[in-house]
C-alpha cells in the first residue's frame, strides 16, 4: 500500500506496532497477545469478554472483519468516556497460519484510559489463556 508502513513504538508498548498512514488521524496501534500452542476458540471469546468486563469495559459491537475471514472483532468502551478499544480474535485456518489475538486503537478513537488499560488487558488475557 502506498503511504502505509509499520513502525515499532517501544516508548509506549515494547510489543506494539503502529500502522501509520499519511493522515495522522488514521494511525492505528496494534498490540499482539502472546498465545499458548493450543486454544479453544469458544474459550478465547469467553475470556476476552470476561477480562474486558472485569476491567469495567462494555462491548458495544461484536462482529467480523472482511479483511480477516472467520475472525471475531469487538469494540469496547469505558462507560462515560470517549475512546474505543478494539479486540480481534483470528483463529487458525486449517493450519496455514497460527491463530492471532490482538488489541487495536484507531488514532481518532484513542483516550487516556486506553493507554493505561491496554497493558493490564494484555497481561490478563495472556495469563487467563495460558492457564
Amino acid at each position: 500500500m502506498s503511504g502505509f508502513m509499520l513502525v515499532p513504538n517501544p516508548s509506549v508498548f515494547p510489543t506494539a506496532w503502529y500502522s501509520r498512514c499519511r493522515d495522522p488521524e488514521r494511525t492505528m496501534m496494534h498490540l499482539d497477545i502472546e498465545l499458548p500452542g493450543t486454544l479453544d476458540g469458544g474459550r478465547v471469546e469467553a475470556t476476552v469478554e470476561a477480562v474486558c468486563a472485569t476491567a469495567n469495559l462494555s462491548a458495544t459491537m461484536k462482529t467480523t472483519l472482511k479483511k480477516f475471514p472467520g475472525c471475531v472483532h469487538w469494540h469496547f468502551k469505558k462507560p462515560g468516556e470517549t475512546g474505543i478499544l478494539e479486540v480481534t480474535w483470528w483463529p487458525r485456518d486449517n493450519g496455514t497460519r497460527p491463530p492471532r489475538l490482538w488489541l487495536s486503537v484507531h488514532g481518532n478513537r484513542t483516550a487516556d484510559w486506553i493507554d493505561h488499560i491496554q497493558p493490564r488487558i494484555k497481561k490478563a488475557l495472556e495469563v487467563s489463556l495460558t492457564n
